[in-house]
């Protein structure tokens, strides 16, 4: 990921912060601090290379070159795209989980896998996620490497890593962009998603202090760095929670195949995800130059 600091993830001041989280640590009251630990190191494009130290309440993880989600005991969740087979293994904090069963949506760009192992955590599924929201966002991709202007490149070392934004849209799509740290809706640990961070989680925290996965990272604007103005989707997992729920459940018995028949939907893959995506971001920005304009 890339932060004000890093790229493909998260990181940033935590100066430059204080306005966009306002609102939501005021209600955390001090409970955020205390659900997080120091990261092994920053994998999320961070504003000011700062990544967010890791919440232990958060459960992200390596699969297949890329990252994933726990999401049930024996269930984690990725970007359909970043692929896979049935007995690769899913990597999290220095154990390994067996895979023995994928369930791609055809139609969207997300897939479940089943691990053999029980998971020591996973995040429920959030829902009524709302423009203006925190988003923490969790995954496996590169950092920060170089400075360019107005950010960094993704020549930085693949690893766990945290940060924040503010969701700007809250549609079939969620999306955040990577804003200046002097900007009115910047946040600390800026961050936004980069190579590798495709099946990363974008979470929001509930009042009690629950980590809450609302989407999963599927595609971003620009390659090869991340710079002010740069936007990154995700698949909003309200809208599939039905799906999710009946292939999670406890008594779901393993299917002889490794995928499901295809379903209906939006998307077909994630290249098209990434259209939608595009498609979305120019609209939302063209909507902001009449608003500016009128």
């Amino acid at each position: 990921m890339a932060s004000a600091a890093d790229s493909s993830g998260m990181s940033r001041s935590v100066r430059s912060g204080k306005r966009k989280a306002a609102r939501t640590l005021a209600v955390l009251g001090g409970a955020l601090l205390s659900l997080f630990h120091a990261p092994d190191a920053a994998a999320i494009v961070c504003a000011d290379r700062e990544a967010m130290p890791a919440p232990s309440n958060g459960y992200v993880g390596w699969w297949n070159g890329s990252s994933a989600v726990c999401i049930a005991p024996n269930w984690i969740i990725s970007a359909r795209h970043v692929g896979g087979e049935v007995g690769n293994l899913f990597w999290m904090r220095g154990q390994s989980y067996r895979s023995v069963e994928i369930v791609r949506h055809s139609t969207q760009d997300i897939q479940l896998i089943r691990v053999a192992e029980t998971l020591p955590g996973h995040h429920a599924i959030a829902s009524g996620v709302q423009a203006g929201d925190l988003g923490i966002l969790g995954g496996w991709g590169n950092t920060a490497g170089n400075a360019v202007a107005g950010g960094y490149d993704w020549t930085g070392a693949q690893a766990e890593t945290w940060g924040a934004n503010l969701i700007d849209n809250a549609g079939t799509l969620i999306v955040i962009d990577f804003d200046d740290l002097e900007a009115d809706d910047s946040v600390a640990y800026e961050s936004l998603f980069a190579v590798h961070d495709s099946g990363a989680g974008l979470f929001v925290y509930t009042g009690g202090g629950e980590l809450q996965l609302a989407g999963v990272a599927v595609s971003v604007t620009g390659w090869n760095q991340t710079v002010v103005g740069n936007a990154a989707f995700c698949v909003n997992l309200h809208y599939l929670r039905g799906w999710i729920d009946q292939i999670v459940a406890p008594g779901h018995p393993i299917i002889s195949s490794s995928t499901v028949a295809p379903r209906a939907s939006m998307f077909d893959s994630g290249t098209h995800s990434m259209v939608w995506g595009a498609a979305l971001f120019l609209g939302m920005a063209c909507k902001r130059r009449r608003a500016v304009t009128a």
